[in-house]
């Protein structure tokens, strides 16, 4: 017992320890809830300081008032257009196809001109067949002035709609530029608010994160006194209304949030949406200043570099041409300084010879002297005379050579000037030859394709007739067989009328929209083609120019080099002719130093009673050398005037062919230029007949290939409507574009109608009854045998159309 006495009090007085710690966290549990409310009354003074703000923010004005936008132009009621649509086929491709071929298959850019305008002409040969169209043309002249008149106004009152909204956006701009300072102050302002909103937000964000930290706390807290009885319900409650507090904390925050972010998406969105408009029109506005620029920059580019590529050019030739007179000069230095280093050479040689006679003759005797004096003399003169018979057979030579070789080449520039004429008369003979030949071949075929035509004609038109009177009378004899059976069933036929006009409406407006898409196919088609061409043609143009400029300058530079070639020979036979003179000269020293070695004993041996003759004899030689060099300084200046009259000669000469080379080079190019501008005036001319015949070609094939056999199949269409059939008058079957299928013939079939068109390129048949070439229609009716399978081919944009009725079941 007082074991157990003495644990209940230890029991005890921990359940004392533990009640007096409850109750402490119990006066801590109110200070916290003291300090909720405390936060809860600020929160609710930050809501109301928000709500405060956003009502200031709501209620403020800009500083001024913003000016009024004009008010745009009324819309008048706009009449309604309708535009007839040409079907035109591919009314060139036939002309695409042989050009084509014609320049694929041949490379001579004569043949290739020939066939492109033969190609042209062939296309205005056909166009040609439509001649009698135009007869009709005065026809429908009324209906086309009034379609004009119709446009013209439309197209003035769109010009009148469009001047009124651009004096709209004039206005609207100069009002915008006006309040664009405004706009701007209205932008700080809403920015301020924004700033204002931002702080509110944030402190009312701190302030819930104060309160969900408070929150966190207490349910600490209720979670120690959940544990005791006796605190337990002081606890739930206090637990209850801190929730109640922290549900209206949180329904408090929301709202205000939830005030907040929508006035601010509002703001912001008004103000992206200003910022869009603004920044697209400044957009706009610099793309258009930005293309203006690198227009006029690339233009500018574009000019600056033909100026500079021009002056390049000229450039270029200007320094090859100076570089091909200094290579000349220097040339003609070089001979000049070959003569004179061999004059000097030779001079120094005969110096030194007659130094060594003249040593020779000191130590010989007075006989010796006398012989050597008449041998010296003797070899003298011979030299002197095969020297001059030398230069006298070089100059010889070479004014031979310098004149053959300008007979030569006058002879063959005559003879190019003669072969180019004659290749260019021949050309200009052979051109109106063959278009001459092509004229009356083209008179031929379009005489004998006319006369084809009309009979082609006249026999649909007896085939037509006679087709009109069988069915005229088959329809009278059918009608007549089922007017007793009309009169029961009146009433369901006409249902079955306004049925039929019903699906025929649909099916009509459908054919009316494939029309349309073919038409817009084809244009599409047809300017590509043309865009084509013309891009060949340029193509083929610059070719046949860089072709002819590419033949020219082969030929100077075979000219040129056939200069270049004559130069170096005439230097290279001049070479060996100095050399020859060379080698027998140096023989010559040879065999008189040879000599006078063997007389140098003998010399030697007289030499001392000879000095008073030898002193004598020193100024005979003094006077011999000095003739001597006198002698040859005039022969030296008489060469070096013959040297620079051959000079100015030869580039007398070679001034003189290259004017008449450059002559002869303007004159083609000259002949060249007139046989462009004959092109592309031909060329002018078929493009300007071509549009006329194409628009006279589009509204005639609108008229008479696609409306007409329309109008025919309504009308026929509509003379069967009245006879009496039974559940469905008329059924439809409809093939178009390429396909080639079978299609199996009702066994109760009664009446058939069938229009067929050929494709664009291709032709359309069905079965055995039609086939229709391209870019042609024929509607027939048939007599369709039932359970048989009929075998229809639809060309690429063809049309396979059969209308047809079942017979009265008993």
């Amino acid at each position: 017992m007082r074991v157990s006495l003495a644990a209940f009090e230890n029991e005890l007085q921990d359940g004392v320890g533990k009640l007096a710690d409850a109750q402490m966290q119990n006066e801590a549990a109110k200070e916290q809830i003291a300090h909720l409310n405390t936060a809860l009354e600020e929160v609710k003074a930050a809501q109301d300081k928000a709500d405060l703000a956003l009502d200031i923010a709501k209620q403020t004005t800009p500083f001024e008032n913003l000016e009024g936008l004009p008010r745009p132009p009324d819309l008048a009621s706009l009449a309604d257009l309708e535009l007839d649509l040409p079907s035109t086929g591919q009314i060139q491709e036939d002309f695409m196809r042989l050009l084509e071929e014609s320049l694929s298959k041949n490379d001579n850019w004569k043949e290739q001109i020939y066939f492109s305008l033969q190609g042209v002409h062939r296309i205005l040969s056909s166009f040609q067949a439509l001649k009698d169209l135009y007869a009709k043309a005065e026809l429908i002249k009324p209906d086309l002035e009034s379609g004009v008149n119709f446009a013209s106004a439309q197209i003035a009152y769109i010009k009148t709609l469009i001047g009124d909204y651009n004096a709209y956006f004039d206005e609207f701009n100069a009002v915008m530029l006006r309040n664009n300072d405004l706009i701007v102050k209205n932008f700080d302002l809403v920015l301020a608010q924004i700033e204002i909103v931002k702080k509110l937000l944030d402190r009312v964000g701190k302030d819930a994160d104060g309160v969900l930290a408070m929150k966190n706390m207490v349910l600490a807290l209720l979670e120690k006194l959940e544990s005791l009885e006796d605190t337990k319900q002081e606890l739930l409650e206090t637990n209850k209304k801190a929730r109640i507090y922290i549900q209206q904390i949180k329904e408090l925050a929301k709202e205000s949030l939830n005030s907040i972010k929508e006035n601010t998406a509002t703001t912001l969105t008004t103000i992206s949406a200003l910022e869009a408009d603004i920044q697209t029109k400044l957009l706009a506005k610099r793309t258009e200043i930005l293309d203006e620029i690198d227009a006029l920059k690339e233009g500018i580019e574009e000019r600056a570099n033909e100026l500079s590529g021009a002056l390049e050019e000229k450039i270029n030739e200007f320094e090859q041409a100076v570089l091909s007179q200094v290579e000349l000069a220097k040339l003609a230095v070089q001979a000049v300084q070959r003569v004179r280093d061999h004059l000097e050479a030779l001079k120094i040689s005969v110096q030194e010879n007659y130094e060594e006679k003249l040593d020779l003759y000191n130590a010989t005797a007075l006989q010796k002297l006398e012989e050597y004096n008449q041998n010296d003399l003797d070899k003298t003169t011979a030299y002197n005379t095969n020297h001059e018979e030398k230069l006298q057979i070089y100059n010889d030579n070479d004014a031979q050579r310098f004149e053959e070789f300008n007979n030569n080449a006058n002879l063959r520039l005559e003879q190019h000037n003669d072969q180019a004429d004659a290749r260019l008369e021949e050309y200009r003979i052979n051109d109106v030859q063959k278009l001459e030949e092509y004229n009356q071949n083209h008179l031929a075929k379009l005489a004998a394709y006319n006369q084809n035509y009309d009979q082609h004609a006249a026999d649909f038109d007896t085939t037509s007739l006679l087709k009109m009177e069988e069915f005229t009378q088959h329809t009278a004899d059918k009608i007549q067989e089922y007017m007793s059976a009309a009169d029961a069933k009146l009433a369901q036929v006409q249902e079955e009328v306004q049925d039929f006009n019903t699906g025929n409406m649909e099916k009509l407006e459908s054919f009316k929209n494939t029309i349309d898409r073919k038409i817009q196919a084809y244009n599409e088609n047809a300017t590509q083609q043309t865009k084509e061409f013309d891009k060949n043609y340029t193509q083929k143009r610059g070719s046949f120019t860089t072709l002819s400029d590419e033949r020219l300058r082969e030929y100077n530079e075979n000219h040129l080099q056939k200069m270049a070639d004559y130069d170096a020979n005439d230097d290279q036979k001049f070479r060996e002719y100095n050399d020859n003179h060379d080698a027998k000269f140096a023989s010559f020293n040879e065999n008189a130093r040879l000599k006078l070695e063997g007389v140098q004993a003998e010399i030697d041996r007289l030499n001392a009673p000879n000095l008073e003759k030898i002193e004598g004899f020193t100024q005979r030689v003094d006077h011999e050398i000095a003739r001597f060099n006198d002698a040859k300084e005039a022969n030296i200046s008489a060469l070096e005037t013959s040297y620079a009259q051959q000079s100015a000669a030869l580039e007398t000469s070679y001034t003189q062919k290259t004017s008449a080379l450059e002559t002869s080079y303007t004159q083609s190019h000259t002949r060249l230029e007139e046989m462009q501008a004959n092109i592309q005036t031909r060329y002018d001319e078929v493009d300007y007949n071509l549009k006329q015949l194409k628009g006279s070609l589009i509204f005639e094939m609108e008229q008479n290939s696609v409306l007409a056999p329309v109008a025919d199949l309504q009308r026929q269409i509509d003379q069967l409507k009245g006879r009496a059939y039974s559940q469905t008058p008329f059924s439809w079957v409809f093939w178009d574009h390429r396909c080639n299928t079978t299609w199996r013939v009702p066994v109760d079939i009664d009446v058939c109608f069938a229009f067929v068109q050929g494709g664009y390129s291709a032709a359309t048949s069905f079965d055995r009854f039609a086939t229709v070439q391209a870019r042609k229609s024929r509607s027939l009716f048939v007599n369709l045998v039932g359970d048989e399978v009929l075998n229809i081919s639809v060309g690429d944009g063809g049309i396979v159309h059969l209308s047809y009725s079942l017979r009265r079941s008993s």
